[in-house]
């Protein structure tokens, strides 16, 4: 192939790329079960979040960017900029859907409604699990060494530490009442914690591999946990359990 024809296909595919990835929304036509497609990240997205209300879907993305989507057309309607892609974590709603928080690197607090950053917390390990507590006062963050962190969401003060056993956190849960906290991780057990006097009340038994979320019931009586055996590998499994959480025994999932 002649060196004009090669630099016209680079640079054919370099304008469709940036094209694509530029595309505020694509068609899904044909697709019944798709409502819409969005574009505009041009690096894989890490996270997404529904706002309570179901108006809005925000997506963080290692392009160093949050994007705010509305749910009726698929329109973006506000872009926030990180300042590192390693700030590219997870991300959540508050229950009033006014704040939304993500977390890596640092953990900022964004008001969703004019995408001002009002508050940046730096925390002892990159934040790799994130939630909001029922009352929208606390923020619970899981690390990568393995330490959960409860912050004050008004002043950015750390309200509670826990050292977890030094393992990799990739999910953190509230209780309905707030007043527990679920774990889990690379040490495959879910710990649940009595956040007023930091006590382990329950290790439930391990699962075939890293634990990778978790989440009460709306009564706060079960937990549901998933985990994932060997990760991107084509013969990988997961396994899904609900507990009673007043005893250990699991119950799995057909």
């Amino acid at each position: 192939m002649k060196r004009h024809t090669i630099i016209r296909v680079i640079t054919s595919f370099a304008f469709l790329a940036v094209f694509c990835f530029s595309l505020p929304l694509t068609s899904a036509a044909g697709r019944p079960d798709i409502q819409w497609i969005g574009g505009g990240h041009n690096d894989w997205v890490s996270g997404v979040a529904y706002s309570p209300d179901g108006q809005i879907v925000a997506s963080l993305g290692r392009d160093q960017s949050i994007k705010l989507w509305r749910t009726s057309d698929g329109q973006c309607i506000r872009t926030l900029s990180l300042s590192s892609y390693a700030d590219a974590g997870v991300i959540t709603f508050s229950p009033d859907g006014l704040t939304l928080a993500s977390a890596g690197g640092r953990i900022r607090l964004w008001r969703v409604a004019d995408g001002q950053c009002i508050l940046t917390i730096v925390p002892y390990a990159v934040a790799t699990a994130v939630a909001f507590s029922p009352d929208g006062h606390t923020l619970a963050t899981g690390g990568s060494s393995g330490a959960i962190s409860v912050w004050n969401v008004s002043t950015g003060e750390e309200c509670i530490f826990i050292s977890t056993g030094g393992q990799r956190l990739n999910t953190v849960a509230f209780s309905p009442d707030g007043q527990i906290l679920a774990a889990g991780g690379w040490s495959k057990v879910v710990k649940l914690w009595r956040l007023s006097d930091r006590q382990c009340l329950l290790t439930l038994a391990s699962q075939p591999s890293y634990i990778t979320t978790a989440a009460f019931s709306p009564d706060g009586q079960t937990l549901a946990s998933g985990s994932s055996t060997s990760g991107s590998d084509p013969g990988s499994t997961g396994d899904l359990r609900l507990w009673r959480v007043s005893c250990r025994r699991s119950r799995k999932a057909a």
